[in-house]
């Protein structure tokens, strides 16, 4: 397309410049022998005359040339103009809309039962170290040992363990179904080992009276409070664990 509008333009300025080259040889052609000296000229020689009207005959040729170009070339202009028109313009395809992300948002019920069950596991390791470890303070962590207090040996000391183990695990039944899979099945089991620690293993260690128990008895109960602590400890983790922006932020799906 670009050719042929290239090739048509160059001929018109070819055969412009032409004509006006023929167009000004007429003109000087008639000026020097007349309007009628080609035609008829009774005071020439016979040759000036057949000079006059060959140049004549060749002008009428390339004047009938070049119009014969113009003509060809318009209607070659014309052609390719229709052409274009006819030609649908190019589409370039528009990308597909991509949706907007739907943004991650707080899970509120998650945070407000992890809180819950958080406060109620502290109120029960208030009461573990206030029997295991009277003289630590409540949030210090437990350390080892078999040297337990004469009232860690004595049932009734243990009521109030008992109550806040009991509190935690009510709490749990009622908040689990907020929490996250992982965070719900690791309280499940670590609940179950607390109820086991204190019903199967330690309460029968322990005596009803004076806290007088013998040394394996004593050793036992101790390695009991042990697991507890570490049972406690692990719920404590889980917790501040699944308390944390990575598993309270519900990522949009």
């Amino acid at each position: 397309m670009d050719v042929l509008l290239g090739v048509a333009a160059l001929v018109v300025l070819i055969s412009v410049p032409t004509l006006l080259g023929l167009i000004y040889l007429e003109l000087r052609q008639r000026r020097m022998f007349g309007p009628r000296a080609i035609i008829t000229n009774e005071r020439g020689n016979n040759d000036t005359a057949a000079i006059a009207m060959s140049l004549q005959a060749e002008l009428e040729r390339l004047r009938s040339d070049v119009h014969g170009i113009l003509t060809a070339v318009s209607s070659n202009m014309e052609q390719v103009r229709e052409e274009i028109a006819s030609r649908e313009p190019a589409r370039i395809a528009s990308p597909a809309p991509q949706p907007f992300p739907e943004p991650a948002r707080i899970d509120t019920d998650r945070i407000a039962a992890s809180a819950e069950l958080y406060s109620a596991l502290s109120r029960l390791d208030v009461a573990f170290l206030a029997v295991t470890r009277p003289i630590l303070l409540p949030g210090e962590a437990f350390d080892g040992g078999d040297d337990l207090p004469p009232e860690a040996l004595r049932w009734e000391s243990w009521n109030d363990v008992g109550a806040a183990a009991y509190h935690f695990a009510e709490v749990f039944s009622e908040r689990r179904i907020r929490l996250d899979p992982a965070t719900r099945d690791h309280l499940n089991s670590t609940i179950g080992s607390i109820r086991r620690c204190l019903t199967e293993r330690l309460y029968p260690l322990l005596s009803d009276l004076d806290g007088s128990i013998g040394e394996q008895n004593r050793l036992a109960a101790a390695e009991v409070v042990g697991s507890l602590a570490a049972d406690i400890r692990d719920a404590r983790t889980t917790l501040e664990y699944a308390s944390g922006p990575e598993r309270i932020i519900h990522a949009p799906e």
